[in-house]
């Protein structure tokens, strides 16, 4: 009996007191943390002020710690379901588990396993013009699915990630840069779990079925030209640099995408100007590789009604009969000439006779073959006769051109 009359104190000791304070004026910054838990189930103003004081206290990590020592976190999760409809709560909340799972490990799995992913769903699915929201849920989800490894698979079985493209694929002045940050942390965490598994989703977009102009890519490489001249800009800018190199690095097709959009000159130049990000460096050795291996394809890019008129506009060709245009003034001999060869036989004659020229200059090259005749072979050159060789006459001298030995005497001539 001791035992377990322990094990309650304990118990008593560790979790929150979920009792609503009756007065606001009892939360101050140097409250204990109980104390700022028990004020989130006050009135919204109490709540706002206890989140805003969270956040100040978990900071530190000795303050995330001791919100974890006392279950922070399930408390958090309890006060966002109550307050669903209040999109003040639920943004407060949605940074506090950003900072909270930033500073704590142990926190990201106790969110994860305990619903944040569907609360954060919920949110943004219900507040789709509210930027501060959608700010906020996005940045919650960055430190989940970077250090707990479960959170992929409930984003993609809650059906989040069109909803998480959404504020780029219909971004405007008012969506905040920082939204894009996030969103290509996201992606590239997701490329890098589920490979190419997941690009098809990704690129089609999925928030109103399926969109066969890629519309995710077109606005990456926009957000990307836009932001690369301004210094401001610069982390957008390598953020989206490194998503697009992510893309390219799992699907080839996107590779020659872009080359259909005229983009592989933006991201190379990007690539190369922000070549010491750590995002750019990660997979920017993937796609030089793969761009080396193999030249761009060109793909055709239609609108579903253009390719139907298209299609439409063939088979009228296809099946109309040909008639022969006449000219007036001219008289036409329609009928086929007796002594017109046949076009497949000259044809193949030709080949034949090129693939023969072709493999003897090959065999030719390596000493197989004889060279090939000339057509038109050059007369021999004349060879003259050479003339005959000149002797030197014979010119009488009184004295012997060989002088004598040391051992005949010398004649005497006359």
């Amino acid at each position: 009996m001791d035992n377990g009359i322990n094990d309650v104190a304990v118990l008593h000791m560790t979790t929150p007191r979920l009792n609503p304070l009756e007065s606001t004026d009892d939360i101050a910054d140097t409250a204990d943390v109980v104390t700022i838990l028990n004020a989130l189930f006050a009135d919204n103003v109490s709540a706002k002020k206890a989140f805003a004081i969270l956040l100040k206290h978990v900071k530190t990590k000795n303050g995330a710690k001791d919100v974890h020592h006392h279950l922070g976190e399930l408390t958090i999760l309890a006060i966002l379901r109550m307050k669903l409809g209040v999109p003040v709560i639920q943004s407060y909340g949605f940074v506090l588990i950003r900072k909270l799972s930033c500073v704590c490990v142990e926190s990201n799995r106790l969110f994860v396993d305990n619903g944040a992913i569907e609360i954060i769903s919920n949110g943004l699915r219900r507040f789709p013009q509210d930027m501060i929201l959608q700010t906020s849920a996005a940045g919650a989800i960055v430190p989940l699915i970077q250090n707990y490894q479960q959170t992929i698979s409930i984003l993609i079985t809650q059906g989040l990630v069109p909803v998480l493209l959404r504020p780029i694929l219909f971004r405007t002045e008012e969506t905040p840069n920082q939204i894009i940050l996030y969103t290509c942390s996201i992606i590239n965490a997701i490329c890098d779990a589920q490979g190419k598994d997941i690009i098809d989703t990704l690129l089609s977009g999925q928030v109103a079925g399926s969109d066969p102009s890629w519309p995710i890519l077109k606005e990456l490489l926009h957000i990307l030209e836009s932001t690369m001249e301004n210094e401001n800009t610069r982390k957008i800018a390598s953020a989206v640099c490194a998503t697009l190199l992510c893309l390219m690095s799992m699907d080839r097709m996107v590779t020659d995408v872009l080359e259909e959009m005229h983009g592989l000159s933006i991201v190379s130049h990007a690539m190369v100007q922000y070549a010491s990000d750590n995002g750019v460096q990660k997979y920017s050795g993937i796609v030089c590789q793969q761009l080396a291996r193999s030249p761009v394809k060109t793909i055709r890019m239609q609108s579903p009604h253009k390719a139907e008129a298209i299609y439409k506009a063939r088979q009228f060709i296809a099946t109309s009969p040909k008639k022969p245009i006449v000219k007036e003034g001219i008289v036409y001999d329609f009928m086929p000439k007796l002594n017109d060869p046949d076009k497949d036989r000259v044809l193949a004659q030709t080949q034949v006779a090129e693939r023969a020229s072709r493999g003897n200059l090959l065999t030719s090259a390596y000493g197989f073959s004889k060279p090939q005749r000339k057509l038109n072979p050059s007369p021999p050159k004349e060879v003259k006769a050479r003339p005959p060789a000149r002797l030197p006459s014979r010119v009488l001298t009184t004295k012997s051109p060989v002088k004598p030995s040391p051992q005949q005497p010398a004649i005497r001539q006359g």
